[in-house]
């Protein structure tokens, strides 16, 4: 068992949320395809979570011949949502990385091998995007549905120019060729800055709806409403100056700067909060910019991508 190289490496990042990560766990171990193996990634500073994860995954190694499927790490400190996940790649072992937000479920017992089909009928494919669903509306919500056309039917397969963080999968060889997620975007915005990267490097990311997610967005572990919009526009304007040409992010910077303004009720403080902090750390953004190339950009325009919002 020791030398067993697994096909998927589910990802989990956990904080704050046990009752949530009980869903979440039942969802992925009870999955119909077995070569896959569970990566738990905890980030609470406290024992509150690691002692029932402790005790649950205890139970599983007991009751299930392959005790490597489920690997636990307790990190001791909050890595945030991209050094869990950075973590989490690094320890992987599959091909495939599947990533599932600790307040999500999946619904189907076969999703994971409709995951693994799914990659090999197109070796372009980079990511998946799985149909994320809240879990209390039964909706799929706006701002979780990968693509600006929020008409396109969402029970049929696209091509799209993003993934949506809740539910989706990645190819490793995606971060053996590009890098990991930067570790900048501790909260919002890092799905589309590794998008990006990932159509710049000629592979193809597509909504894939025979995945279900269910998602609770709980409010346990996450930022206050207006701590969640700086870092929202922060990271967005972060997202521009990275990959895209300057046009794009003078648009990008207005339009966010008036979204967010309007959405924490004229806190002009707030707006200028987020640029004194890009303007801080504006040497190393600079540094890792790159910009996308002509034919990325063509195709983004034609997939309807985020460019300018």
């Amino acid at each position: 068992m020791e030398n067993k190289q697994n096909t998927i490496s589910v990802i989990l990042i956990t904080y704050g949320r046990k009752e949530d990560l009980k869903s979440c766990l039942n969802s992925i171990l009870k999955q119909e395809y077995n070569d896959y193996e569970l990566i738990i990634v905890d980030n609470n500073e406290d024992e509150l979570i690691s002692n029932y994860l402790k005790e649950s995954i205890s139970k599983i190694k007991d009751g299930d011949e392959d005790i490597d499927k489920v690997r636990y790490y307790k990190v001791n400190k909050n890595l945030g949502v991209t050094g869990g996940r950075n973590f989490g790649i690094k320890k992987a072992k599959g091909d495939i990385l599947v990533f599932i937000d600790d307040d999500a479920f999946l619904e189907n017992k076969n999703a994971l091998q409709k995951v693994y089909y799914n990659f090999f009928r197109d070796s372009q494919i980079g990511a998946l995007s799985f149909k994320v669903v809240n879990y209390y509306s039964k909706k799929i919500e706006r701002k979780e549905f990968p693509h600006k056309n929020k008409r396109l039917n969402p029970d049929k397969q696209f091509e799209t120019s993003y993934f949506i963080g809740a539910g989706h999968a990645i190819k490793k060889e995606i971060f053996d060729k590009i890098g990991l997620y930067s570790e900048d975007f501790f909260y919002g915005m890092e799905e589309l800055d590794l998008s990006f990267k990932i159509i710049d490097s000629g592979y193809k990311i597509y909504y894939f709806p025979e995945v279900i997610v269910w998602h609770k967005q709980s409010l346990e572990g996450r930022l206050t409403e207006k701590e969640k919009w700086q870092k929202i526009l922060e990271n967005r304007i972060k997202v521009s100056i990275r990959n895209l040409p300057w046009k794009y992010i003078i648009i990008n910077t207005l339009i966010w700067s008036v979204k967010v303004f309007i959405e924490v009720k004229g806190d002009l403080i707030l707006v200028f909060k987020s640029y004194r902090n890009i303007f801080r750390e504006r040497k190393n953004i600079l540094k890792e910019r790159k910009v996308i190339n002509l034919e990325t950009l063509s195709k983004l325009k034609k997939l309807c991508g985020r460019l300018y919002y």
